[in-house]
């Protein structure tokens, strides 16, 4: 079972609650909503061609969007590089390091 699952879980068991509230978009999201926004970026990370292993580097602001690319990631098996745009350069590794932390 891996965090994609845990996700379609709680959207069998609460499907009208909550999941997600982005207060700057002014967007909500049930449990159902985002399973299914979920599902739909784990379809748009395999018609990549990405593979079960793959990496996969995501830079996008805190918000809505991120979350649905985390979770769809996490379905489609791809390992994950998160990059937060509020991270400074210094602190941020690099795409050519393959997403390990640099020291």
């Amino acid at each position: 079972m891996n965090v994609g699952s845990h996700l379609t879980k709680r959207a069998i068991l609460d499907p009208g609650l909550d999941a997600l509230v982005d207060i700057g978009a002014d967007v909500r999201y049930t449990f159902a909503e985002l399973d299914e926004r979920a599902t739909r970026s784990a379809h748009v990370l395999a018609e990549l061609a990405l593979s079960k292993g793959d990496r996969v580097a995501v830079l996008l602001p805190n918000g809505r969007h991120f979350v649905e690319i985390f979770y769809g990631a996490a379905r489609a098996g791809e390992r994950r590089s998160w990059y937060s745009t509020a991270t400074t350069m210094p602190s941020s590794p690099t795409c050519s390091d393959g997403g390990r932390p640099t020291t």
